[in-house]
């Protein structure tokens, strides 16, 4: 049959038409197994555009109508793609992400249509510009190729935006060291590149280097406001505040959360309201502001439920439903928690947020431990830990196995119950989290108490007065009250 030459560009607008998968990168994938984007490019297309990830058909158009503008306008390919992801940032925000999905490989620096210096009347420039945009648009059409799997993309000159992809996809698969280290190479090349700071930031946390972690987030807030992007600025309030009351720290978390809301609100950023406003609503949990709480996580679902179609709102939303969930939980409405943790769950599962439901499994299992369902709590503890473990998440594996001591220390399995509190307190101690050690330290107290083991007793509610002293006031008289009943009895 008659053979016909290949396009200089292919330009794929749909679904993860250019995803890259790993896994089939072996010796003989070549001879078995072509994924589009990189059959395009082995059989000698010079320029191949694609998706790694899923996509809207709004912000496909938006991105696809300004790319061909420019490229026809004389713009080379590799400044048409950024200046079409400057428009995606422009009508959807940093935070929406379509900005993210596209990637060129082959020349960005190549012209595909050099435009001629005009000779005569501009008038008649003009006219004939527009006739031969025409025809060019028309054609160009016909190369768009609408490809919607494609497992393979070749590391060819890897840029800073695909070390960002990759460290984000490393973190979400629980590669936090790997995460680390793709961030801090984008940040050796340019200190600037703002979007990397929370990756690494979380993932140092993850592991359990608060140092490292708190210097990140830091960095976040001062790069952030040296740069005059208020957008990023909102998120990176919200993260250094999220640490701050993790570690006990409401204040400092309280003071963030309130200017994120605050400039949100300067600049009509529905979405980074919403974020802040619910996790406002966490602190007055921790408060135990029930009400308070409540009002603000409805107003973070109303926003959230405005936006349908955003990945950013649905994943948010979840959040929403699992924090409302924990207010009820602790109001001791049990089954509405779990009617609102089970909603969380639904959305986290269909987003296919692995990451995000370890919270759900834990948090649904200890409303089967309130309800005295033990095995049924088991179950949910279990299936969290093991995510938490496949992520190397040893701040949440530090609660975790806290957790499932104290159910074992419920039905009095003490040796079980020790167990996993002697993991618990070792892994809070080498991450320094001192309100899982407070806890941790607390419940041996109790297990020793069963045991009628005095000293031992005193000695672990000593050490959990001391860090509760300036944590947790209530909690600090509570175990002062029981001490002086100890020394009674």
């Amino acid at each position: 049959g008659q053979s016909y030459s290949l396009p200089a560009l292919v330009f794929s607008n749909a679904c993860h038409s250019a995803q890259l998968n790993p896994v089939l990168i072996d010796l003989e994938y070549q001879r078995a197994n072509y994924g589009m984007a990189s059959a395009f490019l082995f059989a000698g297309v010079r320029h191949y555009i694609g998706s790694i990830r899923r996509i809207e058909d709004n912000a496909s158009l938006i991105f696809a109508r300004e790319f061909y503008t420019k490229l026809i306008s004389g713009v080379s390919v590799g400044e048409s793609l950024r200046l079409s992801k400057l428009k995606l940032i422009k009508e959807y925000g940093l935070a929406g992400l379509h900005w993210v999905n596209y990637l060129l490989y082959g020349d960005p620096g190549f012209v595909f249509f050099k435009l001629p210096a005009p000779k005569k009347s501009k008038a008649k420039v003009r006219l004939i510009y527009k006739k031969v945009s025409q025809k060019i648009g028309l054609a160009l059409v016909f190369l768009v190729v609408s490809i919607f799997l494609a497992f393979w993309l070749p590391r060819i000159n890897p840029t800073k935006l695909y070390l960002f992809l990759q460290a984000s996809s490393e973190y979400h698969q629980g590669n936090n060291q790997k995460a680390i280290n793709l961030g801090q190479q984008i940040i050796n090349e340019d200190q600037d590149y703002l979007a990397v700071y929370p990756i690494v930031a979380d993932a140092y946390e993850r592991i359990g280097n608060k140092d490292k972690a708190l210097k990140y987030y830091i960095d976040y807030v001062l790069k952030s406001e040296k740069l005059n992007n208020q957008v990023q600025l909102i998120q990176a309030y919200i993260k250094l505040g999220w640490f701050y009351q993790f570690d006990g720290q409401y204040e400092k978390a309280k003071e963030l959360y309130d200017k994120a809301i605050n400039l949100s609100r300067q600049l009509n950023n529905r979405q980074t309201e919403a974020l802040a406003l619910r996790k406002l609503a966490v602190w007055h949990i921790d408060q135990s502001n029930y009400d308070q709480a409540l009002d603000l996580l409805t107003k973070s679902v109303a926003i959230n439920l405005e936006y349908p179609g955003k990945f950013e709102n649905i994943k948010n939303l979840a959040s929403d439903y699992f924090d409302i969930g924990l207010v009820f939980a602790n109001k001791n409405d049990y089954e509405a928690a779990k009617n609102f943790y089970g909603k969380s769950l639904k959305i986290f599962e269909k987003l296919r947020l692995t990451n995000e439901l370890s919270d759900c499994y834990f948090n649904l299992g200890e409303i089967y431990f309130y309800q005295k369902q033990y095995q049924n709590a088991l179950d949910y503890y279990f299936k969290g830990l093991k995510l938490d473990q496949k992520q190397n998440n040893k701040v949440n594996l530090a609660s975790g196995l806290n957790m499932i001591g104290e159910l074992y220390l419920e039905i009095d399995d003490l040796n079980k119950a020790e167990d996993y509190f002697k993991q618990s307190i070792s892994l809070a101690g080498q991450i320094n989290s001192r309100l899982d050690l407070a806890a941790v330290n607390y419940n041996l107290g109790l297990l020793y108490k069963k045991r009628g083991r005095k000293n031992l007793v005193k000695d672990y509610w000593r050490q959990a007065q001391e860090i509760y002293r300036t944590l947790d006031p209530q909690m600090y008289q509570q175990i002062r009250k029981e001490l002086l009943e100890l020394d009674g009895i």
